[in-house]
């Protein structure tokens, strides 16, 4: 973008807040959902830890809020959301008032068709149906690994689990998982977390737990050592098991078989579009597991093969999405 586009600035979304731009857009994520248990329903002293590690991670924030007051801010003349992703909404009132804020863009590429469902639901001309932003030639280029299994008789099992606010489903998925890693002895196990200050509380309950049988624990944090590196070390997994949406993005682009955990909808958005992933509902008895691991260890090369032809289909689309947002800044005045 930057290289096409001189004068183009990326920003935190908090950043963004405090900027003036002629053109603006909200890139990636799932950046509209409410939950059983809202923001405004975290306590005030978790509100606070988490301003307080916002600000640590970008102390600029301070300085940008003081110089916002000071100027006035520009209109914004092109408004685009690009790769996003909606709901769940956990009662009709916020829907709504999602539904007013998004139909305030100019345009929408959602990435899955969970989202692509509530904008047809709200009759929203302003879409298109695109992909995860982590999908596209751009990503691929930049983190070319690609998955290569080394010992079919000795799989690498990575495990992907993290704190879960929202509701109680996490803990259930994450008990269960617990009750569940020390037994599997004829793999060696290793244990991500996405965020060392989000999961943090997990980090310290799997720090306390020496029967788990894991080799390492891996938390990714930008400041200690570089995405690549932690990437490189999902790609060192032969069968990944996540609760984390871009986990299995990841594992998509790296080719690696995955059982995704359903800690919320979108998660079984994308198994539906991968062949060669699996999802496992919370409701379901944690043994299905070893089902899906036997199967994915019996026909390992099949099930890259379908992963293939799955990421290719969601890559081309990433693609056109890009291009059609390309092409609509060029052609803006």
């Amino acid at each position: 973008m930057t290289e096409r586009f001189k004068n183009a600035k990326f920003l935190s979304l908090a950043a963004s807040r405090f900027e003036s731009a002629d053109i603006y857009i909200l890139g990636g994520g799932t950046q509209f959902f409410s939950f059983e248990k809202s923001q405004r329903e975290i306590s005030t002293i978790s509100r606070y830890k988490l301003y307080f590690n916002l600000l640590l991670k970008e102390p600029s924030l301070l300085v940008s809020f003081f110089a916002s007051k000071a100027k006035k801010k520009k209109e914004i003349r092109l408004k685009l959301a690009l790769g996003i992703g909606l709901g769940p909404f956990d009662s009709k009132k916020v829907e709504t008032e999602i539904k007013n804020e998004v139909a305030l863009y100019d345009h929408i590429y959602c990435r899955d068709n969970i989202s692509l469902q509530y904008l047809e639901k709200w009759d929203l001309s302003n879409r298109s149906f695109g992909a995860d932003l982590c999908l596209t030639d751009f990503f691929k280029k930049k983190y070319h690994l690609k998955h290569k299994i080394t010992d079919n008789d000795n799989l690498k099992l990575g495990v992907v689990l993290r704190d879960w606010p929202h509701n109680d489903v996490g803990e259930i998925i994450n008990n269960k998982i617990f009750n569940w890693l020390p037994e599997q002895k004829d793999f060696e196990r290793n244990l991500f977390m996405f965020s060392e200050s989000k999961d943090d509380a997990l980090i310290q309950r799997v720090n306390k737990r020496s029967d788990l049988g894991i080799k390492k624990l891996i938390v990714w944090h930008p400041l200690k050592y570089e995405f690549e590196k932690f990437y490189g070390y999902l790609n060192e997994c032969d069968i990944l098991i996540t609760s984390r949406y871009h986990a299995a993005i990841f594992a998509l682009n790296l080719g690696i078989p995955t059982i995704c955990l359903g800690i919320d909808p979108k998660l079984k958005a994308l198994c539906d579009e991968v062949k060669g992933f699996y999802y496992w509902d919370p409701k379901e008895d944690i043994q299905a597991l070893d089902t899906y691991i036997r199967e994915i260890k019996d026909k390992y090369s099949l099930h890259q093969e379908n992963i293939e032809v799955s990421y290719n289909n969601l890559n081309n689309r990433a693609n056109a999405m890009v291009d059609n947002v390309l092409n609509v800044l060029r052609n803006f005045e």
